[in-house]
């Protein structure tokens, strides 16, 4: 028994050793969508997720919040496993979570980007991701200038 044991621990050290993480890339947001019968309540976004490792990631639970102008939008919400292909970009869709009455005093408070003015939008807390069998927590803290010019690039 003892003899197992060592030899698990060895080989769990060995595979450890050998696999280096890279931190997953945020490349984009490719949609938005308020339609209740996709299930949106109130938004639902899509983002360009690029996996740099030689392995797949599973995406499997968020606990995280949508931030704009460092105040709360909403909860984030991953409905699927979502499957990241390694050295591969793949779209990740996730809900956003509100009352339709901090969604409208978001919205009244970002005004200015239709005149051009950008506002930071941002991503904060955890991501459950599992890879070869085995299950993580990630931090997550990503926040990005945006404006209405950058959807028509």
């Amino acid at each position: 028994m003892i003899r197992i044991f060592s030899l698990l621990a060895l080989l769990i050290l060995l595979a450890n050793s050998c696999v280096s993480y890279k931190d997953l890339e945020y490349k984009g947001f490719e949609g938005v969508s308020f339609d209740k019968e996709l299930g949106c309540d109130p938004i639902c976004i899509s983002l360009s997720v690029y996996n740099p490792n030689t392995y797949a990631i599973v995406l499997r639970k968020t606990t995280a919040n949508a931030l704009v102008n460092k105040k709360e939008l909403g909860r984030i919400n991953l409905s699927n496993k979502v499957k990241l292909k390694p050295n591969q970009s793949t779209i990740v869709p996730l809900e956003i979570s509100s009352e339709k009455d901090n969604v409208l005093s978001t919205v009244m408070n970002s005004l200015g980007v239709l005149f051009g003015k950008n506002i930071d939008v941002g991503v904060e807390g955890k991501l459950k991701i599992r890879v070869f069998g085995i299950g993580f927590r990630i931090e997550i803290d990503h926040h990005q200038d945006f404006n209405y010019r950058s959807l028509f690039k």
